[in-house]
């Protein structure tokens, strides 16, 4: 089911960007975009106004998103997304697990929200700083969906050294004993 759905998206993501277009893809155009946006420091207003005037000069039938937010969901879709994560404006904690409600800091008691720099006032829903985190369970799926790649990320476990030089951590006595105390990790 999984596979089936992955392939739905693969599909979807491959159609062309208007009907008869030849040079780009949904996927092609999105990241050929996305990658401007990110290597000129576009902010996503200024670049949801590009999308927009972009999407309507193309013909009708397109499939370009018109925001970013559009477009970040359809990213993420395949594992290129990231989780936000608010943190302490001083790096002391990650408002998660049990700071996930907290307003203030417990360390330093510094705010959790931004505030305004001529009336000092809390902007509430406001972030002042946050972490983005990129999860590698996604990485990893979307990279042992391809054969090669699989067998290149295992390459470690297939070409130890048999005649006792050390020419990888794998031949190292401390992942023999690491693969003995936990076969199951050794075994994923």
């Amino acid at each position: 089911p999984e596979e089936v759905e992955f392939r739905k998206k693969l599909k979807n993501a491959e159609t062309p960007l208007y009907p008869n277009c030849l040079k780009f893809t949904k996927v092609a155009s999105i990241m050929g975009l996305y990658r401007i946006k990110v290597k000129s420091g576009m902010s996503e207003n200024y670049f949801d106004q590009l999308l927009s005037l972009v999407h309507d000069m193309l013909p009708v039938e397109n499939v370009l998103p018109k925001s970013t937010d559009e477009m970040k969901k359809f990213l993420k879709q395949f594992g290129f997304g990231y989780d936000v994560i608010h943190a302490c404006k001083n790096d002391c904690i990650l408002y998660r697990k049990q700071y996930e409600d907290a307003v203030s800091c417990p360390r330093c008691s510094e705010s959790r929200w931004e505030k305004d720099k001529q009336s000092g006032e809390e902007k509430k829903g406001v972030t002042a700083k946050v972490l983005r985190y990129f999860p590698i369970k996604d990485r990893f799926r979307r990279m042992f969906r391809s054969k090669r790649l699989a067998e290149e990320l295992c390459w470690h476990s297939t070409n130890a050294s048999e005649d006792g030089t050390m020419r990888h951590p794998v031949d190292s006595l401390t992942w023999v004993q690491i693969n003995n105390n936990w076969p199951e990790f050794a075994a994923a």
